[in-house]
């Protein structure tokens, strides 16, 4: 808060909020104002906000990247050496949770707070970036897991038993006949061989 950002928010603030801009507390920079002549001169404070907020943003995208980078070598590597199909199934479900977990936070966050950081600074208007980002900010935390339990089958399995058994979904059933060709009934109908028989 600031007199130059006071000065281009206050129209804006009390006509959106109805509230005097003393009242409100906010975050802002202003990187093209103009001065009391009407000339338009760069803000360098802001200058110097912009800058902080990229390297802050760069320093954790790059954690990100090669973190990322460093385990898909060493995923790589292990899925040859897995002893069992099923440590080679597990090792691959989680390489496949890994590559979608590094890329949630580059495309739900760092590409988009970029654009709304620079936007800016290069005469673009990113107001309706505003809104839709408050609301990825927010379920990021809720978004990021989700990876594991889509692609890891023993969680993928556990919850959808859990919602199963919550909801009643009804199972398939293949019941041995005593014949020769096998049944497998869907609720009240019965396939034998490719053939449904209603």
């Amino acid at each position: 808060m600031n007199p130059v950002s006071d000065r281009y928010l206050r129209p804006i603030i009390e006509d959106i909020f109805h509230i005097p801009i003393e009242h409100a507390v906010y975050s802002a920079a202003i990187f093209w104002p103009t001065n009391l002549e009407g000339a338009i001169y760069f803000n360098w404070y802001s200058g110097a906000g912009l800058i902080n907020l990229l390297l802050s943003m760069g320093f954790a995208f790059s954690v990100v990247v090669v973190a990322g980078a460093k385990s898909w070598m060493k995923t790589r590597h292990l899925r040859k050496q897995g002893e069992s199909k099923f440590t080679r199934n597990l090792q691959m479900q989680l390489y496949k949770a890994l590559v979608a977990q590094t890329l949630i936070p580059v495309f739900l966050l760092f590409l988009p707070f970029a654009v709304l950081f620079v936007g800016p600074l290069l005469f673009i208007d990113c107001e309706f970036l505003s809104v839709p980002l408050t609301f990825i900010y927010a379920l990021y935390p809720a978004l990021d897991p989700i990876p594991i339990l889509f692609f890891v089958d023993n969680y993928r399995i556990t919850i959808s038993k859990f919602f199963c058994c919550f909801f009643g979904c009804k199972k398939n059933q293949v019941i041995d006949s005593g014949e020769s060709e096998y049944k497998v009934h869907i609720s009240d109908r019965t396939m034998s061989n490719n053939f449904l028989y209603i």
